[in-house]
């Protein structure tokens, strides 16, 4: 802790924090536990960690943007389709590039720094970079989208969760019934056995909420034999549910 403090002291005496994720605590990393050299950084997706890819030109044509989506990877605010564009950015992130368990393994934390080669070079010359913490710190926290909030009046779940998997199909025929079960998970069944099918089947994630499988495979990451039943993370149901897993996932 002694360390991680004048770490920061340094960094904030000269203008870069500079971090050596050798030295952060194993403990700190995953779900919403902030890394301890996090402390005083301010990783707030949306003013932040968005500008990064701009700044760093991976938005660039060729890149990640201007119609180019090397990796299939496109950062370019320009070309996104969510009702608001940084939005459609975090769904693509999450979407296997972010690890919030082990967040220095992440994909958008390794290629820029070359591991392994980046078409697009190094962007990070080392996890001294001040834009690499931004991003450790905001993985580190759970890799949330402060855009995204759940105005919803109400998320319990027999009343307000559950009735969306008939609303939308699926528990219907074909789907998730007792015939097909896909993915081994009926949702045509009383309330009580689909939220032990939902929580403790392993698609809820309380510690990143807007990562649950529950979420992104409705959402088409990754890919959903369903198809994409929500749009975007705009779509009210998708409120509904991100509300009631923020609020704990209870059984309520």
């Amino acid at each position: 802790m002694k360390k991680a403090l004048s770490v920061l002291i340094l960094g904030t005496l000269t203008g870069c924090l500079g971090v050596n994720v050798t030295d952060l605590d194993p403990s700190k990393f995953g779900g919403s536990a902030t890394l301890a050299v996090c402390t005083g950084v301010d990783f707030t997706y949306s003013t932040q960690i968005v500008p990064i890819f701009e700044n760093r030109t991976c938005t660039n044509t060729g890149c990640h943007g201007g119609g180019t989506t090397s990796g299939n990877l496109n950062l370019d605010l320009d070309d996104q389709t969510a009702p608001d564009d940084a939005t459609g950015i975090h769904e693509t992130l999450l979407d296997g590039r972010v690890d919030t368990s082990n967040p220095d393994q992440s994909t958008i934390l390794q290629k820029p720094l070359g591991i392994p080669s980046h078409t697009g070079g190094k962007i990070f010359t080392d996890e001294n970079d001040t834009d690499y913490v931004k991003l450790l710190c905001w993985i580190g926290a759970g890799a949330e989208n402060d855009l995204v909030i759940a105005t919803t009046a109400s998320c319990a779940f027999t009343n307000d969760v559950y009735p969306i998997f008939a609303n939308r199909g699926c528990s219907g025929s074909g789907c998730h019934d007792q015939q097909i079960a896909g993915g081994n998970m009926n949702l045509n069944q009383g309330a009580p056995e689909v939220y032990d099918a939902v929580v403790n089947g392993g698609r809820v994630d309380k510690a990143t909420p807007q990562g649950s499988l529950i979420l992104k495979k409705p959402s088409g990451l990754p890919s959903h034999d369903g198809g994409k039943i929500f749009r975007s993370t705009s779509d009210q149901d998708y409120k509904t549910l991100l509300c009631w897993i923020q609020e704990g996932a209870q059984n309520n």
